[in-house]
C-alpha cells in the first residue's frame, strides 16, 4: 500500500465519528450562531457600554488633580541640591478641582448621548 492511501485512510478514520455524529442545522440557526459568535457582535456590544459609560462621566465633575512642585531649586553653587539653605526655593502642594457650571455638564451630557444614540 502506498503512504498517501494510508494516509487518507487514518484521515478518514479520525474525522468519520466526528462527521456522523455532526447534526444537521437549519440555515437560520446557522445565522443566530454565527451572529452569536462573532467577534463583531461583542464589539458592537461593547462599544454600546462604553457608550453608556460615557453618557454617566460626562454628567460628572472632573477628577480633583494633586499638584506639587519645587521652583528655584538650586542645582550649583554651595547650596546645590538643598532645598532649606535657599531663601529663594518655594515647596508647594495643593489640591484643585475644576468647577463646571450645571448647563456646561448638561451639554456634555447631552453631546455624549448624541454620540451614543449615532452607534
Amino acid at each position: 500500500m502506498s503512504p498517501i492511501f494510508l494516509r487518507a485512510a487514518s484521515l478518514a478514520a479520525v474525522f468519520l465519528p466526528a462527521v456522523a455524529a455532526a447534526e444537521s442545522i437549519s440555515f437560520d440557526q446557522a445565522i443566530s450562531l454565527a451572529v452569536q459568535r462573532s467577534e463583531a457582535a461583542r464589539a458592537a456590544q461593547a462599544a454600546m457600554q462604553g457608550s453608556v459609560h460615557s453618557i454617566q462621566a460626562a454628567g460628572q465633575l472632573p477628577d480633583p488633580m494633586l499638584r506639587a512642585g519645587i521652583d528655584n531649586f538650586p542645582v550649583t553653587g554651595s547650596d546645590r541640591f538643598s532645598g532649606t539653605r535657599e531663601s529663594m526655593t518655594m515647596k508647594r502642594i495643593g489640591v484643585s478641582q475644576e468647577w463646571l457650571s450645571a448647563d456646561k455638564r448638561a451639554a456634555r451630557e447631552g453631546a455624549a448621548r448624541a454620540r451614543a444614540d449615532r452607534c
